[in-house]
């Protein structure tokens, strides 16, 4: 008997079954390792509320924009505790807004 050809039907099909196999493992090492990574923002969601993803993100964007200016530190230090004010007095605005929503 001959061995079956590096081209084979049979010896192409056991290569994508590999393939297949290997790369379902990469996507769940990935799955794994993005959930790992995302884990605090998951904890900051839970403890401030689930709906502020967007707002979260557009204030790291600006703190990471302003962190990345070549300023001094003192002004962009005053300028995340006012950002960080502004921030406080909109939380609670919403609060109340969700509250008196919810109140019967």
């Amino acid at each position: 008997m001959s061995k079956p050809g590096k081209h084979s039907p049979i010896t192409l099909a056991a290569k994508r079954q590999a393939l297949l196999a290997e790369c379902a493992l990469q996507r769940i090492n990935a799955a794994h390792e993005v959930s790992e990574i995302m884990a605090p923002i998951r904890n900051v969601r839970e403890k401030v509320g689930g709906n502020l993803a967007i707002p979260m993100s557009a204030a790291g964007i600006v703190v990471g924009i302003l962190a990345n200016r070549r300023k001094k530190l003192v002004p962009m230090l005053t300028t995340a505790f006012s950002l960080w004010k502004l921030g406080k007095s909109l939380m609670e605005s919403w609060r109340e807004h969700k509250a008196a929503q919810h109140a019967p």
